[in-house]
Parts: structure tokens; sequence; C-alpha cells
């Protein structure tokens, strides 16, 4: 076993969060974003005494738990779903486990698992980025792709969220790439956009919409660095007022089930993604 070596194997055991491992006879091979039963081809990225860790390379075969149809346009691809496969009893018997496994050396009394009245549009909240899905790539607003710090899936058609999340997210993304607004690039500290907060009420439908950007279509200085933070440019407050004109028109066009409560635009300079205020 050797760092950089590519193999099959069969993932065995898996522990809370989403590390699975494969028994070799030289070891075993500890695997993130792993299902327990999939066949997989890996790689070796990291060589100990005794265990190694590897990264799924793709799934030759699925496992028998992964017996969900109709997923979304970006399973495997987007970070945000490891179990989205697996039928949700399924997933509940992997929770039980690994409850369980996490709670070996306790003494407790297992009243079960309660399973969720809701297997679909749960998420009362989503934070979703700006950036592009490869290098120079268009405008994306989504989610990071799996094992990427970069990359961006539009994720406009998410299970996980209500359809109004996605209906704002898709003329958010319209709008802007449109317009031709950059996204802020980390690497280069320059560009406008960041974040698109949004959240609804399961009880009223009520959605509140926040658009976190930085004050400049250009170049920005860190605050924790510089006393002076500069006011938003002139031509980001008209583009600003456009966008929150769009959000408001897809509640008067009827393309939502809930009612728009509020729209806000926060502003964060800050190299790091805390907002600081």
């Amino acid at each position: 076993m050797k760092k950089g070596e590519i193999s099959i194997g069969l993932v065995g055991d898996t522990v809370f969060p989403d590390k699975g491992y494969i028994e070799r006879e030289d070891g075993r091979v500890a695997i993130k974003h792993a299902i327990g039963g999939q066949k997989v081809e890996y790689c070796i990225t990291k060589k100990r005494a005794g265990e190694a860790q590897g990264r799924v390379l793709r799934v030759l075969e699925p496992s028998s738990v992964e017996d969900r149809e109709n997923l979304c346009n970006f399973a495997g691809i987007c970070g945000g779903c490891l179990y989205q496969s697996v039928g949700y009893q399924h997933q509940l018997d992997i929770k039980e486990e690994q409850l369980k496994r996490l709670l070996k050396d306790e003494e407790f009394i297992w009243e079960g698992i309660q399973a969720s009245p809701a297997v679909e549009g749960y998420r009362n909240k989503m934070e979703f980025s700006f950036g592009d899905s490869y290098k120079d790539g268009p405008l994306a607003l989504g989610m990071h792709k799996r094992g990427s710090h970069y990359d961006i899936v539009t994720s406009d058609s998410c299970q996980i969220v209500h359809m109004d999340f996605n209906v704002i997210l898709r003329a958010t993304l319209a709008f802007f790439a449109e317009a031709g607004i950059p996204y802020l690039h980390k690497l280069t500290h320059s560009g406008f956009l960041r974040h698109l907060l949004i959240r609804r009420s399961a009880k009223s439908g009520e959605i509140l919409v926040d658009l976190i950007t930085t004050t400049s279509f250009g170049k920005i200085e860190d605050p924790n660095r510089e006393e002076y933070i500069p006011p938003i440019d002139e031509e980001a407050k008209k583009i600003i007022k456009e966008w929150k004109d769009v959000v408001r028109k897809l509640e008067d066009d009827g393309k939502m089930e809930g009612r728009i409560a509020g729209i806000l635009h926060t502003v964060n300079n800050s190299y790091a993604d805390a907002v600081i205020d």
C-alpha cells in the first residue's frame, strides 16, 4: 500500500459522518463520502501505520441500500447530499448503527430513531455561493462541488428545499449573469457577489432573502487590516435595487407559493466568509 496507488475495493463498515472502510491484507483504507456496500475505484491519498486514507474516484457498483429513484440532477456531484440515493428507511438504519457505535462506551436506554415527517423540502434555510463550475467558466450559483473549495454546482433543482428556493436562485443567477456582474474571486480578492441566503417559514410561507456582496466590482481590502471600509459603489447600489425588483416580481407573477417578507443586502469585505458588521 502506497500513496497514489489506485485500486478497487468493497466498502464495509461506515462511521459518522460519512467515512467507510475497505479492508485489505496489508491494512485498511478509510474512504470519505462512501456508503457501505459500494464497490469503488479509489486512490490512496495518505499512508500511516496500519491504516491509509483514500478518496473515491468512481462508484463501480452501487450498494444494495441505494434503492431511491428520482434523484436530483446533481446527485453525486453536489457536496450537499451523500445519502440521496439511499432509501429513507435505510438512512434511518444507518443512523441508528452509527449512533450506537458512537455511544458504545456509555450507558444509555435506546428509544429508537424518530423519523422526520418530511423527507424532501425540509430545509428552512440555505446559503448558496456564487462562483463558477470550472475555472473561468460562466457565473454559477449554488452548492460547492463535492471535494472542491472553489467549483460551484448550480443546484437549481435541489430537493431538500421548498421549490421557492429554486425559483429565487434561478432568477437571481439569470439577472446577475445577464448583467455581467463578477463574483468574488478568493485568490485575487476582486469581485462583487458572494452568497445568496434564503429563509422560508414552513408554517406561514414567509420568505426572507439576503444577498451578501462586497462594496465594489473591483479589488477589495480586508477590513481586518484596513480601518476604513469604503462605501458601496453607486453602480452597485443601482444593480442591487434592480435585483430586488426582480425578486419581488416573482411573487407578483405568481411564480412562488410563499410570500416575500423581506429582502436584505449585507456587505462583507472580509477575506473570510464570516460577515463582519
